[in-house]
């Protein structure tokens, strides 16, 4: 299984962070933190030392995603990763995507068995939810991502339900739906309007704005 490590300037920054990811995956995706230094006085800031130990903890040959906070942060993994072996090395990628939507989309990702190029994919869509919430409906368009592609064939079933969930299908939902659409190898679309999302994507399914009775 892919396994997540988040690097972070502090350490209840992480923490938090740590919460949020185990409640998403139930806990059952391998994922570590390595925040603030060994410092009472001073404790913000990064340790390579610390993210090495990190990454070791969780390594994988399935894959290790590393999300950071800021700028140094990526300095001081970059430097981590020069005290790891090649092999160690060539399963691990650093992340762009904001730390937290980053990690919950991660984390709900590998929860549900995805491979580490469809994660990464997942987790470069991390603020177009978010994005277009905030955006105006006419411009809207300009960060919706093109939608999964799907293998067309002859045999389709269709089904329709509708959401009586007060708040719609937003990020806990949308992660249920992916790992259980993650057990069978149909492509599975929901469909709203004219919107449509693959359910093997957290985001995908959070852009179809499904609210109430929807």
């Amino acid at each position: 299984m892919v396994a997540i490590v988040i690097v972070s300037h502090s350490l209840r920054l992480a923490q938090g962070v740590e919460e949020l990811a185990l409640q998403m995956s139930g806990g059952d995706v391998p994922l570590a933190i390595a925040a603030g230094i060994d410092d009472p006085q001073n404790p913000i800031g990064t340790d390579a030392i610390a993210i090495m130990s990190a990454i070791e903890s969780v390594w994988s040959p399935d894959g290790v995603l590393v999300l950071m906070d800021m700028g140094s942060a990526l300095l001081s993994t970059e430097m981590a990763l020069e005290l790891l072996s090649e092999e160690q090395r060539s399963a691990i990628y650093l992340l762009a995507a904001p730390v937290v939507k980053g990690a919950m989309s991660a984390v709900t990702s590998a929860a549900a068995g995805l491979s580490v190029t469809e994660i990464i994919a997942e987790v470069d869509l991390a603020l177009c939810a978010k994005q277009q919430q905030l955006t105006p409906s006419s411009t809207a368009g300009e960060v919706i991502p093109v939608i999964s592609p799907v293998n067309h064939c002859d045999e389709w079933q269709t089904f329709c339900w509708t959401i009586r969930n007060p708040h719609g299908i937003h990020a806990r939902p949308a992660a249920s739906i992916l790992k259980v659409s993650a057990r069978y190898s149909a492509n599975i679309i929901v469909i709203k309007g004219d919107k449509r999302a693959s359910t093997r994507s957290l985001n995908e399914l959070a852009m179809l704005g499904v609210r109430l009775w929807r």
